[in-house]
């Protein structure tokens, strides 16, 4: 796992510029998402009730201008990781489409064309996935979770503690049970989808040895 975190960073380390900026913006649209409800409770426990509808339209005034700028960041912020993603898995396919170049018959000889394709197209684009979607989310959910234990803390401290130790056991304890689970099915899947790939490949471009041999019952079957 090192290793390969140390691989992917050999990559995201030409992206430094965007992904300073990335984190900027994810920083800002956590404290925007939890800003939001918390104006939310404000305007029902200061406003609302004491029907005070002067202080209840600047407090939804608010609230419109911060949900307008938490889309706009998180726009922004998509865009940014997107691009930075994209950038990366370019260089990652360039160098393993030179490396193909340089290996020798016997690979090539070994393994099924279709599997390659999968780890050229598939593999790489689950990077890209990872990337683009899975860094930001990761981010934004320590630092949303940090600043809501925060504010719980603040309003209420002995309900925010029993709230914070009941949601973490869950959550290990989900976490435990659900991630080698996870990773055996996505292992499994993606070989599946290598040896799916591999006779779809093997297939359309032999179909000529296929028609010529009668061949179509056991390629059916397969």
């Amino acid at each position: 796992m090192r290793a390969t975190l140390r691989r992917l960073w050999g990559y995201l380390r030409h992206q430094r510029g965007a992904l300073i900026a990335a984190v900027v913006l994810v920083v800002a649209t956590s404290g925007l998402s939890i800003l939001g409800p918390y104006l939310l409770g404000l305007a029902i426990d200061r406003y609302l009730i004491a029907a005070d509808l002067d202080g209840l339209a600047r407090i939804c005034a608010l609230m419109a201008v911060t949900y307008v700028f938490l889309s706009a960041l998180t726009w922004l912020q998509t865009y940014v990781m997107a691009g930075a993603a994209q950038r990366t898995v370019r260089d990652i396919r360039n160098d393993l489409f030179g490396r193909l170049q340089a290996l020798p018959l016997r690979f090539f000889d070994q393994r099924a064309h279709g599997d390659l394709m999968s780890r050229l197209t598939n593999d790489v684009e689950n990077v890209n996935q990872v990337l683009a979607d899975g860094v930001v989310q990761i981010i934004s959910g320590v630092l949303t979770m940090v600043g809501v234990a925060a504010v719980m803390l603040a309003l209420n401290t002995p309900l925010a503690v029993v709230s914070i130790v009941a949601i973490s056991g869950m959550t290990l304890s989900l976490n435990r049970w659900l991630t080698p689970r996870m990773r055996s099915g996505f292992r499994a899947q993606q070989a599946a989808l290598g040896r799916l790939n591999g006779i779809i490949e093997e297939t359309i471009t032999g179909q000529r040895v296929v028609k010529a041999y009668h061949r179509e019952p056991v390629v059916i079957a397969q």
